[in-house]
């Protein structure tokens, strides 16, 4: 298991006193709509709406609304609608959006009592410059982890900084590739040992690519640092054990935003009351309220807070390799006799071990011994066997060629 430890604030916030707590105004009740995702340009954006649950049910994406009509508009006529599909998080793509325009998020519930609701016309706040990546290898008693540490700026804005993250990294099965392959031949299951041919690179399922996203969005106030700079202000601590390190190509994508001092204030407050699963807005406190309007009756808010700003994007390359370790295949060995003694033909025996999810793995003294077909392709622990795109380095193609 993948034991990293967002980090959420900064230690700036012990010297913000003159930073007040985020007025929560009104308590909401169980019919209070929840309406996430910022109008991010530049970037594609998702949007969610759903009711709200009690603390200790989890979240699900069948608790999205399913007919939700998302439109981000701008202060002369421009719309941008969402992609969606039902039960799924909205998608608006704001790539081509203009910085000099006004904009507002426009919500429309369509699935049970029909509703809608708008967040305030605003200006976007500009990106801040992402700097360094520090990478800083600390032992502990129990553990060896890396530790990632961020810049960010940005030159008379509010001092006030949001970021998101996406990890790219190659990994491998738990075991190395099997000496047999399972075919069917003329109908009957029959086992191929690649291993007299001295050949152990016929396995192409070892290696592959996985990808996975932070699970909350992350907060610093740098009100008392110079310049209000963040400077190795630390994201991501990552065990030299985990997946993410161990074939040493591990890729971070940094999604920054400035925020408004107000929508930091929201965001502190959602993030104190939250247990670290699921997203930003869930569970939610009972106590917290954003910008976001019932448009028929503006008493009516909705729970969630829609910023308007610029993202910058930059992926670094992690240059720290962490520990590879590969699994003990003894302990996952299983023969098709002991799995299933009421079965006499060899046959049978392959057919039912196969079909159980099993593969046949390695000769064993006198048998063929078998291990869960997830402990040998990656695939089966959510990898692709190519490197998903998007993840271009500039000048990473041409020192790959010239090691060729």
């Amino acid at each position: 298991m993948n034991n990293k430890l967002p980090i959420i604030f900064a230690t700036a916030l012990a010297f913000t006193s003159c930073i007040y707590d985020f007025d929560a105004g009104e308590v909401f009740t169980d019919e209070r709509v929840v309406i996430e995702g910022d109008i991010s340009l530049g970037d594609v954006c998702e949007f969610s709406a759903r009711s709200v649950y009690p603390l200790n049910e989890k979240e699900s994406v069948k608790d999205l609304f399913p007919n939700v009509l998302f439109i981000v508009e701008d202060d002369q006529g421009g719309q941008y609608k969402a992609i969606q599909k039902e039960y799924a998080p909205a998608m608006i793509d704001l790539s081509s959006a203009q910085p000099d325009r006004k904009y507002r998020l426009y919500v429309e519930i369509r699935s049970g009592d029909y509703a809608r609701y708008a967040s305030p016309w605003m200006e976007p706040l500009p990106a801040p410059v992402i700097g360094d990546l520090t990478e800083t290898v600390n032992k502990t008693t129990t553990n060896t982890e890396l530790v990632l540490g961020l810049d960010l700026s940005l030159e008379n804005g509010s001092g006030c900084y949001r970021w998101d993250y996406e990890e790219l990294y190659r990994f491998h099965s738990p075991l190395p590739g099997p000496e047999f392959e399972y075919k069917v031949v003329s109908g009957n299951p029959t086992l191929i040992n690649h291993a007299l041919a001295n050949d152990y690179s016929w396995w192409p399922y070892t290696y592959c690519w996985r990808q996975t996203k932070s699970l909350r969005t992350s907060v610093a106030i740098a009100r008392a640092l110079e310049g209000w700079k963040l400077e190795k202000h630390k994201i991501l601590t990552i065990p030299l054990q985990s997946d993410e390190l161990g074939t040493g190509e591990f890729y971070l994508k940094v999604k920054a935003k400035s925020i408004s001092e107000t929508q930091y204030k929201y965001l502190d407050a959602m993030n104190k009351g939250s247990d670290n699963v699921g997203s930003l807005l869930s569970p939610l406190p009972s106590d917290i309220t954003g910008n976001i309007r019932n448009v028929a009756d503006t008493t009516l808010s909705a729970i969630g807070y829609v910023a308007v700003n610029t993202v910058a994007t930059k992926i670094f390359r992690i240059e720290t390799k962490g520990i590879d370790k590969w699994s003990s295949p003894i302990r996952y060995y299983r023969s098709p006799y002991d799995m299933f003694p009421d079965l006499h033909t060899t046959a049978e025996l392959y057919r039912a071990a196969y079909s159980y999810g099993f593969y046949p793995y390695k000769w064993v003294e006198t048998t063929v011994q078998w291990v869960p077909i997830n402990c040998i392709d990656c695939r089966k622990n959510n990898g692709t066997l190519e490197k998903p795109a998007g993840w271009e380095m500039e000048g990473e193609d041409e020192e790959e060629e010239e090691g060729l």
